[in-house]
């Protein structure tokens, strides 16, 4: 008994519908089979809808190959209604056909009639390569009307708009399956629009995709949806193409095709190169106390060299926080401290009008004196340059002189320096024309007043925007600023010097056992103590033993310190 399994496949709903549904499919075979004396088991009828030839990955095909590759098998052949149904990709076809012919299990076709002769195995040869050029020439031509599509300003996806925009159709063409083909253009929809140009100007400045998501949390878009927006540039007009060749169906990092003014955009190129250079100089700065949303994450660090972390308003060493590995013996820092600190020497500096008038001058001088216009000429020629060699790598692909993976590392180098060389652009604006000291103040009332809020986020920001680095090293703090250009190093008292009475710098004082006669209470004494405590960083006593120490051993203690300090400032002097 000649035993047969049923294999049918339909690639798209339009062929399943229109052209050789899977029933009329094995309708055909069932009347083949009874035509020539073969018997359909039953059991193995297998059908994949929807799924393409080009390759094996379809779970139907894969359960009968499984089953026709047992020891014996549980059928001799394999029908189908032709050849292409069991596969378009030559490699694949011959590669299964062979395992299958030596467990003695051939594949038949009703459409293409093989003869049983010397000559049967060449021309099923020829069919394959027939179906496998097929495939490849309408792959091309789909790629050609799609660009061609894209090029006149159409958006193909109808399935998914990007966030910004709403579709408008045209007129509906029939196709030549009868099928209603309607092509849109995408529109910008000015309501969802502002919010995405915000997103973009948050990541410039510096948020990351999390804390993105709370400043527009009002909108309902999620951490994933966020993210590939700000990987999407099809939001500055040019109608980017990717296809999915890498492992796992994954999307390619490099395009396919790109058409320029393909439709209105929502963002500039600038502003989406310096969005997503930021993102990514991101990527290379998490670990501990790199990344939050407290005011000085990411730029304070302790005089170890180690990030210093938040802790419930207070900025602790790694090196201390860590209780495995406590190597850092320096104190915590209360961040109101810092913050007032800084703000005592800033009301004399950046926010004094003199102080800023300045700066302004520094700044329009700098900018007069350096040749501003022929770095941006250079730089222009340089952008212009590897423009015209990412153009070229595209032009390759399309003309299939080079492959997708052979140019993607290439692509990626050039696209990188065309973001860099945009950037420098974007920063060799000639400032001398704009600056102004009306500007510059209002600029840092703004910042000043961010700098007062309660959203950490818009405090953060305004603080890296004058900081570089804090660096605390009790009793000081080294603090590096840019501003406008100008960049500073300050050398503040993160805890002021202590003002020591003369009378305790007498030798007498030493025999003294209370305080009476001298004008000083024993909390003004105290105090005194656990100013010169914390401004030398003593580890020998703590606070606590102060208040609970005689007022003999108080005294003593102040005047080691006022004698000390003496002889430093002597020597210092000669």
């Amino acid at each position: 008994m000649k035993l047969v399994s049923l294999y049918a496949r339909v690639s798209t709903t339009q062929q399943a519908q229109k052209e050789v549904p899977i029933k009329s499919q094995i309708d055909e075979m069932r009347e083949w089979c009874a035509t020539n004396g073969y018997t359909v088991a039953e059991d193995f009828i297998f059908a994949d809808q929807g799924k393409t030839g080009v390759n094996d990955d379809r779970p139907q095909f894969q359960e009968m190959i499984a089953l026709a590759s047992r020891k014996p098998p549980l059928f001799q052949y394999i029908l189908v209604w032709d050849f292409s149904r069991f596969a378009r990709n030559q490699d694949d076809s011959m590669l299964h056909k062979a395992i299958l012919n030596k467990n003695g299990v051939r594949v038949l076709s009703v459409k293409d009639n093989i003869p049983d002769s010397e000559y049967g195995s060449l021309i099923e040869r020829f069919i394959e390569i027939k179906d496998d050029v097929f495939v490849h020439q309408l792959s091309r031509t789909i790629r050609r009307g799609l660009r061609a599509l894209a090029l006149e300003g159409y958006w193909l996806n109808t399935a998914k708009v990007p966030y910004g925009y709403t579709l408008t159709f045209e007129n509906e063409n029939i196709n030549r399956a009868g099928i209603a083909k309607r092509h849109g253009r995408l529109v910008i929809n000015e309501e969802q629009a502002k919010i995405v140009r915000d997103i973009f100007q948050y990541a410039i400045r510096g948020y990351s995709v999390a804390q993105i998501v709370d400043a527009v949390s009002f909108c309902g878009l999620s951490k994933r949806r966020i993210a590939k927006m700000l990987a999407n540039r099809n939001y500055t007009g040019t109608r980017v193409v990717y296809s999915r060749v890498e492992p796992k169906g994954r999307t390619s990092a490099t395009p396919t095709y790109s058409v320029p003014d393909a439709h209105p955009a929502i963002v500039s190129h600038s502003t989406f190169d310096q969005a997503r250079l930021k993102i990514k100089s991101r990527a290379f700065k998490n670990g501990p106390g790199k990344n939050g949303k407290h005011i000085f994450t990411g730029i304070i660090r302790c005089h170890c060299g180690r990030n210093m972390v938040h802790q419930n308003g207070y900025w602790i060493c790694l090196g201390k926080s860590n209780a495995i590995n406590a190597s850092c013996d320096a104190k915590m820092v209360m961040e109101k401290q810092i913050i007032n600190v800084l703000f005592d020497a800033w009301d004399n500096t950046l926010f004094n009008e003199t102080a800023l008038a300045e700066i302004v001058d520094a700044t329009k001088q700098r900018h007069q004196n350096s040749d501003v216009a022929h770095a941006r000429d250079h730089l222009t020629v340089q952008l212009a340059k590897a423009k015209a060699r990412k153009q070229a790598l595209f032009d390759a692909i399309e003309n299939e002189v080079m492959t997708m993976d052979e140019v993607k590392d290439r692509m990626h180098k050039l696209n990188d320096q065309i973001v860099g060389i945009e950037i420098k652009l974007a920063s060799t604006v000639d400032l001398s024309q704009d600056l102004s000291l009306p500007k510059t103040i209002k600029f840092v009332q703004t910042v000043r007043r961010q700098l007062l809020q309660e959203n950490c986020i818009e405090r953060q920001y305004a603080m890296q925007s004058i900081v570089e680095e804090i660096v605390v090293d009790r009793p000081k703090l080294r603090v590096k600023t840019n501003f406008m250009g100008m960049e500073d190093e300050q050398t503040l008292d993160l805890i002021s010097e202590p003002k020591v009475p003369e009378v305790f710098y007498r030798p007498d004082i030493l025999e003294r056992r209370t305080l009476r006669g001298l004008a000083h209470t024993r909390d003004e004494v105290l105090s005194i103590a656990r100013h010169i405590r914390a401004y030398s960083n003593d580890r020998s006593i703590t606070s606590r033993c102060l208040a609970k120490m005689k007022t003999s051993g108080m005294i003593a203690y102040i005047h080691r310190y006022a004698i000390l300090q003496k002889d430093t400032l002597a020597k210092t002097e000669g």
